[in-house]
């Protein structure tokens, strides 16, 4: 049957090409148990979906398609990550599940590992105006398709920062993966038979320092997912967890921690002995649960948490609109008027981090 539909849908690929923000599954805030990359095929019958991949297949250049509530997102043919979105509008789900119901206006969320932003636009979209999103790429083809998202959308509580993050300051080369695993890119090496394109050298630093440079007075949720730097991140941010004790929603994989001198084990010991718990997405359920240290970590999002319910509420409390205004104000404005702003960090003279702003006042 998918056959002969394939065979009538060709005459009418073209028209269906200009439909194509139609095709596309809008994302859905439940969870969906055992979901993994290309689970998206049960989720639509059979017909749509054999009309969607042929949409997908003469898809050329970047689309916009709609995604979650208002939020929209450009799509690009050959990446893995397009193609869900497209044919199921599903990425993440159960994360994405987690993180509606633990981020709350006037918070403040920081994306380490942004890529083409979708955890960074549905943060923004989540803490409101009065919250603020920070969001660090250090790709220069990823972090240009995480601003054209952001401003697709007219975010203006996000900031972006192209720079990598690690225990120390200085430069790396950063592995570049292939268009249809972008999400791949590494500071070691790849942990599936992923291609490369090349590398690209990068600035490297401490959240701690980025997150004093900013002057944040809250945090509320950070993401990470850096493809085997979630150790040296950590490290690098110890001052941070220490003062704000924010959860955190972060890949554990011994796939590609072990190509940067790490692996589960030290990233879970590490949270562990700074005072959080650990739960992994339960397979069954595609919810948290509590469970004891695996052998081995093959590639899982878990979140760790603090039990500190009674500090996020007494900071929800306090000065909601405190947060963002420091942001904006918090670092000296130089570059050409050309909606791109640099800021100088603190652990550096010498390199600047590429920055969205609203525009600075005279």
């Amino acid at each position: 049957m998918s056959r002969a539909l394939v065979f009538l849908l060709k005459p009418l690929t073209s028209l269906l090409l200009a439909f194509h923000p139609f095709l596309a599954f809008r994302a859905k805030l439940q969870p969906y148990p055992g979901w993994h990359m290309g689970s998206w095929a049960s989720d639509s019958g059979i017909h749509r979906r054999v009309i969607k991949e042929e949409v997908w297949k003469h898809c050329k250049g970047r689309r916009v398609i709609p995604w979650w509530n208002d939020l929209c997102v450009y799509v690009y043919p050959g990446n893995e990550t397009s193609r869900a979105l497209l044919l199921s509008g599903l990425y993440e789900p159960n994360e994405f599940y987690w993180l509606s119901s633990n981020l709350m206006p006037g918070q403040t969320f920081i994306d380490v590992g942004a890529n083409m932003g979708l955890y960074t636009i549905f943060a923004a979209r989540k803490v409101g105006s009065s919250g603020a999103v920070i969001a660090i790429e250090p790709s220069t083809r990823d972090f240009a398709r995480l601003k054209a998202n952001v401003e697709l959308n007219k975010l203006v509580n996000v900031q972006l920062l192209q720079v990598a993050l690690s225990d120390h300051e200085g430069e790396a080369e950063l592995l570049v993966a292939t268009e249809e695993h972008s999400g791949h890119n590494t500071l070691g090496d790849f942990g599936y038979a992923t291609a490369s394109q090349g590398t690209e050298r990068v600035h490297v630093t401490r959240l701690d320092d980025i997150v004093k440079q900013l002057a944040l007075t809250r945090i509320d949720v950070i993401k990470i997912d850096v493809e085997g730097a979630e150790y040296v991140t950590l490290r690098g941010a110890e001052d941070t967890l220490r003062r704000f004790k924010p959860s955190i929603l972060l890949e554990i994989s011994d796939r590609t921690l072990v190509h940067q001198g790490a692996s589960g084990s030290k990233v879970w010991d590490f949270l562990i002995q700074r005072g959080y718990s650990i739960r992994v997405f339960h397979k069954k359920t595609g919810l948290p649960s509590q469970e004891v240290k695996p052998s081995y970590f093959d590639s899982e999002n878990a979140i760790a948490t603090r039990d500190n319910s009674t500090h996020t509420n007494e900071m929800t409390q306090r000065g909601r609109s405190k947060t963002f205004a420091t942001l904006r104000l918090g670092y000296a404005v130089s570059g050409p008027d050309d909606g791109m702003r640099r800021i100088r960090t603190a652990c550096s003279t010498d390199h600047w981090c590429r920055v969205i702003t609203r525009p600075a006042r005279g």
